[in-house]
């Protein structure tokens, strides 16, 4: 697998984070996250999760819940537990993540509404669930109004298709 030698340089420098610097450095948990995310695209998925959680236990232990790089390990997290098709803890990681990024960085920002085009992607697309579709596109418009035809579109079309009345 092409992925293979990066997961052995990986482990080999986690290794040696944790025994020189500890697991609370965040070269450290750096190394916790890039070892779930090469796991994630080995297909790992269950590796992968392990990774995350360690990093997020620490993260949010030192950093908290509202810190960029743990909001980052809990969307990384939200995708592989929707890979697994476990949907109820993906869609609680996903609002976690939005709930965090609207309070660290505010509503309007880029990367916020980044997150929040990915969680309507989700509820729509691997939930189809209707009611909750339409309340996050009645707090994020944009995801009807992406003027790239993004999401937007694709969400738009799903909606007149009937599939979210």
């Amino acid at each position: 697998h092409e992925y293979d030698e990066a997961k052995w340089f990986k482990l080999a420098a986690l290794e040696g984070y944790l025994r020189i610097l500890g697991e609370e450095h965040n070269y450290t948990l750096a190394s916790m996250t890039n070892m779930g995310n090469i796991l994630a695209k080995m297909d790992d998925l269950r590796g992968a999760l392990t990774f995350f959680q360690r990093a997020l236990t620490v993260q949010e232990r030192i950093m908290g819940k509202t810190h960029l790089n743990t909001l980052r390990t809990v969307l990384n997290m939200a995708v592989v537990l929707q890979d697994v098709d476990c949907y109820d803890k993906a869609e609680e990681m996903y609002m976690q993540g939005l709930e965090g990024y609207k309070a660290s960085l505010g509503k309007d920002h880029k990367d916020t509404k980044n997150v929040a085009r990915n969680f309507g992607i989700f509820l729509a697309f691997k939930l189809g669930d209707r009611k909750k579709t339409r309340a996050h596109v009645k707090e994020f418009p944009h995801l009807l109004l992406d003027k790239k035809g993004d999401l937007g579109a694709d969400l738009h079309a799903y909606i007149e298709r009937g599939k979210i009345p």
